[in-house]
Protein backbone atom coordinates (compact mmCIF):
# COMPACT_ATOMS: atom_id res chain seq x y z
CA UNK A 1 0.00 0.00 0.00
CA UNK A 2 1.25 3.09 -1.03
CA UNK A 3 1.80 6.07 1.68
CA UNK A 4 -0.13 9.19 1.34
CA UNK A 5 1.42 12.05 -0.06
CA UNK A 6 3.30 14.76 2.22
CA UNK A 7 1.62 17.76 0.40
CA UNK A 8 -1.67 17.86 -1.35
CA UNK A 9 -0.59 20.82 -3.42
CA UNK A 10 -4.04 22.35 -2.59
CA UNK A 11 -6.27 20.00 -4.55
CA UNK A 12 -9.69 18.89 -3.15
CA UNK A 13 -12.52 17.66 -4.17
CA UNK A 14 -16.48 18.11 -3.42
CA UNK A 15 -18.27 15.33 -4.14
CA UNK A 16 -21.78 15.83 -5.58
CA UNK A 17 -22.38 13.37 -8.11
CA UNK A 18 -26.11 13.39 -7.15
CA UNK A 19 -26.46 16.92 -6.03
CA UNK A 20 -25.86 17.88 -2.41
CA UNK A 21 -27.37 17.34 0.59
CA UNK A 22 -27.33 19.10 3.95
CA UNK A 23 -27.59 21.59 5.02
CA UNK A 24 -29.26 23.06 1.95
CA UNK A 25 -30.61 20.76 -0.63
CA UNK A 26 -29.46 21.22 -4.15
CA UNK A 27 -30.05 18.25 -6.67
CA UNK A 28 -29.00 20.47 -9.48
CA UNK A 29 -25.10 20.95 -8.03
CA UNK A 30 -22.21 19.10 -9.34
CA UNK A 31 -19.00 17.60 -8.53
CA UNK A 32 -16.09 19.25 -8.69
CA UNK A 33 -11.96 19.13 -8.63
CA UNK A 34 -10.31 22.33 -7.21
CA UNK A 35 -6.67 23.64 -7.16
CA UNK A 36 -5.34 22.14 -10.63
CA UNK A 37 -1.99 23.15 -11.79
CA UNK A 38 0.74 21.62 -13.65
CA UNK A 39 2.49 20.36 -10.40
CA UNK A 40 -0.57 18.11 -9.89
CA UNK A 41 -0.19 14.48 -10.47
CA UNK A 42 -2.67 11.77 -10.79
CA UNK A 43 -1.67 10.59 -7.24
CA UNK A 44 -2.94 13.49 -6.26
CA UNK A 45 -6.40 13.67 -7.63
CA UNK A 46 -6.70 10.13 -6.35
CA UNK A 47 -5.95 11.16 -2.70
CA UNK A 48 -8.28 14.61 -3.01
CA UNK A 49 -10.95 11.82 -3.74
CA UNK A 50 -10.18 9.41 -1.13
CA UNK A 51 -10.07 12.45 1.44
CA UNK A 52 -13.67 13.43 -0.08
CA UNK A 53 -15.51 10.29 0.34
CA UNK A 54 -13.49 9.49 3.58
Amino acid sequence: MAAALPDDHGVYMVPAFTGLGAPHRDPQARGLICGLTLDITADHVAQAALEAVA
